[in-house]
């Protein structure tokens, strides 16, 4: 009897060591998801971020779009995230499987919104120097703003639309009324441009130009210098009109 016993001890001390030793070997097994993820256009994705929920452990697409990543169970909960969509996939996946994925168009259509940064930036239809050229050619000092000495740099905000029109002119900042409205006459009044692009597709860009009203036969004065750094943070070019003070004020 007490053999017995004994015989059915050390049966259970190995049953329970080797269930131990499974246990850990499972705990310490690396385990790998592997995909593909495509934009909202069926596009590959590069550079989309994939997250393990729940914790900073995560990746990025390469320039095809793939990607793989370790786990530490058999399933998880990844969520995935890229620049072509304000949508965001969250899902759970199998390990030792490979998963494409097409990521969600965003809920609000991509033609109504209009975006800071793109791939493919607004250009003239007609050049730069053209674009420049047809500003220069239009735009006037106001007589007003000459008689009163007024000076500086306004900053215009415009968006081009996918259409390639320009729409909603704004000031962004303004110096004094007329100068103000001159400038925004100006860009308002321009031809349509090559629109921003996103993916390759046509989108609304936001857009902002400085135009520096500039006296000549007035004295030069520290502001000069602050104007023109504030031109250069809008645009790498600026469009500077050139006026003459009235007879009396030279």
């Amino acid at each position: 009897m007490k053999r017995e016993v004994l015989i059915r001890t050390v049966l259970l001390a190995v049953v329970m060591a080797l269930s131990f030793h499974s246990a850990v070997f499972s705990q310490s097994k690396d385990f790998v998801i592997e995909g593909k993820v495509n934009d909202p256009d069926g596009n590959k994705a590069p550079g989309a971020t994939i997250v393990l929920k729940g914790t900073t452990t995560g990746t990025v697409t390469d320039l095809d779009g793939n990607f793989s990543i370790k786990v530490p169970t058999e399933q998880a909960v990844l969520v995935i995230r890229h620049f072509t969509t304000t949508q965001v996939w969250e899902d759970t996946f199998d390990a030792g499987k490979k998963y494409v994925i097409k990521l969600a168009p965003d809920s609000v259509s991509r033609s109504s919104q209009v975006f800071d940064r793109v791939e493919e930036v607004p250009r003239p239809k007609s050049g730069n120097d053209g674009w420049y050229a047809y500003l220069a050619k239009n735009i006037k000092y106001p007589q007003s703003a000459r008689k009163n000495g007024v000076v500086g740099t306004v900053i215009v905000g415009f968006e081009v639309h996918a259409d390639g029109s320009v729409q909603n002119v704004e000031i962004l900042r303004g110096i004094g009324g007329e100068c103000d409205r001159e400038a925004a006459r100006v860009v308002a009044a321009g031809p349509d441009w090559e629109p921003g692009k996103i993916s390759g597709q046509a989108v609304n860009t936001r857009m902002s130009i400085p135009v520096q009203f500039k006296l000549q036969g007035a004295e030069p004065s520290l502001s000069d210098a602050k104007e023109n750094t504030i031109a250069r943070l809008y645009g790498e070019s600026s469009l500077v009109v050139i006026g003459y003070l009235p007879q009396a004020s030279r």
